[in-house]
């Protein structure tokens, strides 16, 4: 893969008693700093996502980590991220910062859609059947991502693929959620579904993830955003443009009548259009279930379910795929979730944050394990590898990190676990 241009270079925070050998920062977002890390004891490596401030500024920032401590305790799948420890405070009353430890992936799908590394049609297929694998294990565990992209999805040089970011997530599960407090306002615009954009006159549901993933496989064909509106019309001209009118009953299910009304005009102006048109070259399959994913009405439109049991993936269906753990979410853990309209005080949330990491080390309060009650305290550290240029990967947990040039000429993506791929 291409590395892009270096991080500016930050102070490494320090973790106490330091199980962990800090490496190089290889990501920044508005919700922290990724770092590269080596586990002394265990010679692993790993990410650390450092998230600083947390109780001192907005309380939905505070709750959207939280809520993704929660899920990802659930949620347990190959092809969704792992959260390999939650670095017990060392200042319980007064900590600010949160820090997160993460398998290491090598990118995420926006800098593979970037660089100039090669792939092909065996790559993307692959690359979509497990994160649809993932999104169907997501919304069967009755949780609805609502911000699928694709610097959410992380990716290594051997094409496996993990799901994160779970911080806008919601239990699609009765009695976890009052669903009249869901806002319409989720997801990135580009991935963003129409009845997201023009209300839906019934409850959305897990279709939004599925529209996403038509849109990032869309631009994994196109190697660009296939909607890239900068306003909220703009995207349905997008949609329009692409996918053809929708039809009457189609547009009956929005609620949003502005949007509506004009949905409606573009409709009468353009032309049925033909996906194929605009993605020349692809394969014929590939343009289908992509068809499918991104239908306008969202009855039609294809679950993440019924689009792993489309033909496009029939030579993969015979690999063995280990399946995700079933839980239940209690009803519990997520009770914050219905009381937040009433706002919480900073110093709730931490405590609520404490009560959440004391959960990831169920052992250690009878066991007093030393090393896992890792302080989170800020200091200094010298970096251990200054010179290692490291990639974007803005606003993901997960550590993407970009991995030596191979010393061959083939694609960093080469497939070297099944099935194999061959690269262009």
């Amino acid at each position: 893969m291409v590395p892009p241009p270096a991080l500016p270079r930050v102070a490494v925070p320090t973790l106490l008693p330091r199980p962990f050998q800090t490496v190089c920062q290889v990501g920044k977002g508005s919700y922290g700093i990724v770092w590269s890390a080596r586990h002394r004891q265990r010679d692993t490596q790993v990410a650390i996502k450092h998230i600083d401030r947390v109780f001192c500024g907005s309380s939905a920032d505070s709750i959207r980590i939280l809520r993704e401590l929660k899920f990802l305790r659930y949620l347990k799948h190959p092809n969704i991220i792992q959260v390999e420890d939650v670095l017990v405070p060392q200042r319980r009353q007064q900590f600010n910062d949160v820090f997160i430890v993460f398998e290491l992936m090598d990118a995420d799908l926006a800098h593979l859609i970037k660089s100039e590394t090669r792939y092909d049609d065996s790559h993307i297929r692959w690359i979509m059947y497990q994160l649809l694998l993932a999104v169907q294990y997501v919304h069967s565990s009755g949780v609805i991502h609502r911000d699928l992209k694709p610097g959410n999805v992380l990716v290594n040089k051997n094409c496996d693929v993990k799901l994160c970011d779970f911080g806008m997530a919601r239990a699609n599960t009765p009695g976890l959620n009052e669903r009249g407090a869901w806002t319409d306002y989720v997801q990135s615009r580009w991935y963003r579904a129409p009845e997201l954009i023009c209300g839906s006159k019934l409850p959305y549901t897990g279709k939004v993830d599925a529209w996403a993933a038509g849109c990032i496989m869309g631009e994994l064909l196109r190697r660009k955003p296939i909607f890239p509106g900068r306003a909220a019309k703009q995207q349905l001209a997008f949609f329009v443009e692409t996918l053809g009118p929708p039809t009457l009953d189609t547009m009956s299910k929005f609620s949003h009548s502005e949007m509506t009304t004009y949905l409606s005009d573009l409709a009468r102006r353009r032309p049925e259009r033909d996906l194929m048109d605009s993605f020349p070259g692809a394969q014929p399959l590939a343009i289908e279930l992509m068809g499918g994913l991104l239908d306008i009405d969202p009855d039609e439109r294809l679950s993440a379910e019924e689009a792993l049991r489309h033909p496009y993936f029939e030579e993969l269906w015979k690999l063995p795929m280990r399946p995700g753990e079933f839980i239940q979410l209690s009803s519990d853990d997520f009770a914050f979730e219905n009381q937040t309209r009433n706002g919480y005080s900073m110093s709730q949330l931490r405590t609520l944050m404490e009560e959440e990491i004391d959960l990831w080390h169920p052992a250690e309060e009878e066991e007093g394990d030393a090393v896992a009650q890792a302080g989170a305290a800020v200091g200094g550290m010298k970096v251990s590898n200054p010179g290692e240029d490291s990639p974007d990967s803005p606003d993901e947990e997960g550590g993407a990190a970009t991995p030596p040039p191979p010393e061959d000429e083939e694609s960093a993506l080469a497939r070297t676990t099944s099935p194999p791929m061959s690269v262009a």
